[in-house]
């Protein structure tokens, strides 16, 4: 390349070579600086990305013997980003070339490739001591143990002797989004680097897990299909943030390869549906809002169509269609969370703040792929804070939900309740005027029964006093027909003396 440019230099005119001498030394210079990146620093990471050369194999069909030709040199081009390397979805094969020289007295460094989610990288070493090429083969297409180091990223331990120069050679294929983000790492600083690293997932996983059995035991608790819904939809992000980090391959899958891409798509599709039942079952949204309603259905039958298409399109283009979608879905999950708020779902306020910070999330990692952001801490790991925040807020959601529903319960118990102790009262007082319209009755019946059992008092008494007075008269007529019998008796006895002796 160099070599190039001298030759057009020297084929110019005089005048014009005068005029154009100040351009053509800076270009040159910058070339020049551009050709070996200088180690300067052994205290830090060091990312070298604007020293990188970069040739696009779109047969993929190039061995390093032959990228390595001094004449094949040329057809390199400068590494125009300043950070990592950015090539989007494509089927080409990328040589990358680069050139070090270690100005410090540490000798053992790591070449750390900052993403996970590449499928072949091809690593080509020479020392400038030594015309031998050293070759180190990573990627999800190998299995993990046959790593050198044991990271979840692609890492390589050179070997670097201060003031000499290395000069590599990387070729990366991928049927992901192709980045290469690539730093160089003092071993003690990679180490320290290490145990930052895994400490975080561990934070973040265990959050998670926690946020997830928490849930599933209310879920066995209560019966409710929001909590199911929710784990659901916990566990396979959890799985596809493993994945992606490749703490799925180090912990789980470390022998197995090949099958990432398309479980990666099928897994997108199931959470995605997982997540568009939530909203539809968690917002109750038919009763707020028939148009969000019936545009969760719509995209729940686009989603199960994608997902059985996914294991008959290419990987691009099911990518492609499925990151419009989540993107497309969970912007209006956002939608459908203010539109039920506003007509009166006081628990969707978490719902779509949730979605918020997910999207602000995912919004971030895509800016720093993009080169709009820097690569940091928080860039790289912006979509799993942006997860667990989610996660934070929809379990907020549902205890907001269930105090709201049991606190409407309670309310409508105590107004139950209420409506119950009035209906007694009513029916008391009711039933109280009856009893004294009965006792009246009653008692209208009781006095008139006294006044007939009074007046059968006074007739026995008359009857008892006519007996009386009936068996007075028959004793005086006794006495005096004993009286009369007696007379007639001894008027007899008087006539039958006197005939006795008349006779004689």
């Amino acid at each position: 390349m160099l070599i190039k440019y001298a030759t057009i230099i020297i084929k110019m005119k005089k005048n014009t070579f005068t005029v154009f001498l100040p351009i053509f030394f800076l270009l040159f210079q910058n070339l020049l600086l551009g050709q070996i990146f200088k180690l300067e620093d052994a205290k830090k990471p060091t990312e070298f990305g604007k020293s990188i050369f970069i040739y696009e194999d779109k047969n993929n069909n190039l061995t390093l013997e032959q990228v390595s030709k001094p004449d094949f040199q040329e057809k390199f081009v400068a590494q125009d980003a300043n950070q990592f390397q950015k090539f989007g979805y494509s089927k080409s094969a990328f040589w990358l070339r680069f050139e070090l020289k270690n100005n410090t007295k540490e000798t053992n460094w790591i070449l750390d490739i900052a993403y996970s989610y590449l499928d072949d990288i091809k690593i080509y070493h020479k020392r400038s001591s030594n015309a031998n090429w050293k070759q180190y083969f990573v990627g999800e297409n190998y299995p993990f143990s046959s790593r050198l180091l044991q990271f979840r990223q692609f890492d390589i331990p050179l070997q670097l002797e201060q003031n000499e120069a290395n000069e590599f050679f990387v070729k990366v294929e991928a049927g992901n989004p192709l980045i290469v983000p690539m730093f160089l790492y003092p071993q003690t600083e990679f180490y320290e680097f290490v145990m930052i690293d895994q400490l975080y997932y561990g934070i973040f996983i265990g959050v998670m897990l926690i946020i997830m059995l928490s849930n599933l035991f209310v879920y066995w608790s209560l019966r409710e299909r929001n909590y199911l819904f929710y784990v659901s939809q916990l566990f396979i992000t959890l799985i596809l943030i493993l994945m992606m980090t490749g703490n799925l391959n180090k912990y789980v899958l470390r022998d197995i390869s090949g099958w990432q891409n398309t479980t990666f798509l099928a897994l997108l599709m199931m959470v995605l549906f997982a997540t568009n039942a939530y909203a539809i079952f968690f917002l109750n949204i038919k009763k707020y809002s028939l148009f969000a309603y019936k545009t969760l259905r719509t995209f729940a039958v686009i989603i199960v169509i994608v997902f059985l298409s996914v294991f008959m399109l290419s990987y691009e283009a099911a990518i492609s269609i499925i990151q419009l979608l989540i993107f497309v879905n969970m912007s209006f999950y956002v939608v459908a969370g203010i539109l039920a708020y506003r007509k009166g779902n006081r628990s969707a306020k978490f719902y779509f703040v949730a979605y918020i910070m997910y999207l602000t999330g995912v919004s971030i990692v895509i800016g720093r792929d993009l080169g709009l952001l820097p690569f940091t801490f928080i860039t790289t790991h912006a979509a799993e804070i942006g997860i667990l925040c989610e996660a934070l807020f929809l379990s907020f959601a549902l205890s907001d939900k269930y105090r709201i529903e049991r606190q409407i319960s309670l309310e409508e118990k105590e107004k139950a309740q209420a409506e119950l102790l009035k209906m007694q009262l009513e029916a008391n007082i009711t039933l109280e005027e009856k009893v004294k319209i009965r006792t009246f009755e009653l008692q209208e019946k009781q006095d008139e029964v006294m006044v007939q059992n009074e007046e059968l008092h006074q007739q026995r008494e008359e009857i008892l006093s006519q007996r009386d007075f009936i068996e007075n008269k028959n004793r005086e007529l006794g006495v005096q027909n004993e009286k009369v019998s007696q007379s007639i008796s001894v008027a007899r006895t008087i006539q039958r003396l006197y005939y006795l002796m008349k006779g004689k």
